[in-house]
């Protein structure tokens, strides 16, 4: 349960944020992933959301300049040109990556997820789980780059319910 939600509620919503959809689409599609069979077949669609993650992530954190065509960069020559990495590029790439990491790990799950090691008979899961935590702190990383700090506590404070009420289905299902 706690692996299903990893991928098809935390990754999703980060790579929706992060504007990779079809990746997004394809995870939040599959059935719950409730046993060894469905995360096999739930591998594929986790490394292409990770490759889509990265993708994007790359994609919002170059300089206009790398971004540009041809055609564009020929345009840019000889005049003024302002980097975003320029003066406190640095520090903002630092900025992205602690938050995109207090985004992901904030779910307290990372718990489960190192579980995934230890407990012989999930091992098969973990590949999957980090593909889709790979995905998911990649797509965050992304996210914010393109929107407001508030639009990422708005997400991150959905997701923090959203495990929430996974915990107490976990409880449940001990009873």
């Amino acid at each position: 349960m706690v692996g299903d939600w990893l991928i098809r509620t935390q990754t999703v919503a980060w790579l929706r944020l992060a504007k990779a959809d079809r990746a997004a689409k394809r995870l939040a599609q599959m059935p719950e992933i409730a046993s060894q069979a469905l995360a096999a077949t739930a591998m594929s669609a986790a490394k292409e959301a990770e490759r889509a993650a990265v993708n994007q992530r790359d994609a919002v954190w170059s300089t206009p300049r790398q971004a540009a065509s041809a055609k564009d960069r020929d345009a840019f020559d000889g005049k003024a040109w302002k980097s975003p990495w320029s003066a406190n590029g640095d520090m903002i790439a630092g900025l992205a990556a602690v938050e995109s990491k207090t985004a992901t790990a904030s779910t307290a799950l990372d718990a489960a997820r190192a579980a995934v090691w230890v407990v012989p008979t999930l091992r098969p899961y973990a590949d999957l789980w980090n593909d889709a935590y790979e995905a998911s702190h990649m797509a965050a990383n992304a996210a914010i780059a393109l929107h407001s700090r508030t639009k990422l506590l708005s997400v991150k404070n959905m997701l923090q319910k959203s495990a929430v009420k996974l915990i107490r289905r976990l409880a449940a299902t001990e009873a």
